[in-house]
């Protein structure tokens, strides 16, 4: 069982220089977006400004 007792909300990008992963939570909502590609210039700024806000709203 997880426990959300971090900030309302998280996110994370990070990987290798041929690979690419992001992590994105909405601890309020209880949901998450895990983002992994094997390409190191993943735009993960879409998921992180555009995907996210959009799923926290509904």
């Amino acid at each position: 069982m997880c426990r959300w007792t971090a900030s309302p909300s998280s996110t994370k990008p990070g990987g290798l220089n041929n690979a690419s992963a992001y992590i994105g939570l909405v601890l309020a909502r209880r949901f998450g977006i895990v983002l992994l590609a094997n390409r190191g210039d993943y735009p993960h700024e879409i998921a992180r400004y555009r995907i996210l806000p959009a799923l926290a709203r509904l």
